[in-house]
């Protein structure tokens, strides 16, 4: 299973991301951030199941009940995994060192998204990296991104529904 950790550089005024198993790690401008934060929300609410029948619903209502509805069900599986975690013992005598990570700047994001995966191509000059979230997970990338945008300081612009306080966590 990948795991994405996202954090910021304020030294490179960039956001960092890291894949659990590569050697990489991403460096992602705020030019890249916000462009790409405008693409995915765009994107998840042209491709929000049943959008096509909203004549009984809004829209803008149906993608913010999914955005809510993909916060909720993470913070389900957080606390289901603290609980886990805090009754198995950890072995560390078999853990590997932390890998010495390659800095890549990223190029462009490549981005397919459908009403249930979403798939990624993160591009750099050293090649690429895909991966494929469900529509859950890209809710939860698309927060983690802009709310580590706004802690830089970068005042990128989303839609209303993006900034609800459910995503807030």
């Amino acid at each position: 299973m990948t795991q994405l950790t996202i954090g910021f550089s304020d030294s490179e005024d960039r956001l960092w991301l890291l894949l659990s198993e590569d050697a990489y790690q991403f460096w992602m401008t705020r030019r890249l951030c916000g462009n790409f934060l405008i693409t995915l929300a765009r994107e998840l609410a042209a491709s929000c199941p049943g959008i096509d029948y909203g004549a009984q619903q809004d829209p803008e209502l149906r993608i913010a009940l999914e955005h809510e509805t993909a916060h909720e069900h993470a913070q389900e599986l957080r606390a289901t995994a603290e609980n886990a975690a805090s009754l198995a013992t950890q072995d560390t005598s078999n853990a590997t060192p932390n890998k010495q990570r390659q800095g890549h700047l990223l190029n462009s994001i490549n981005m397919t998204l459908d009403s249930q995966h979403l798939r990624l191509e993160l591009i750099t000059n050293h090649g690429g990296r895909a991966m494929q979230l469900n529509r859950g997970e890209s809710h939860q990338l698309l927060s983690t991104l802009w709310l580590h945008s706004q802690a830089a300081g970068w005042n990128l612009q989303v839609p209303n529904w993006v900034k609800h306080p459910a995503a807030q966590e």
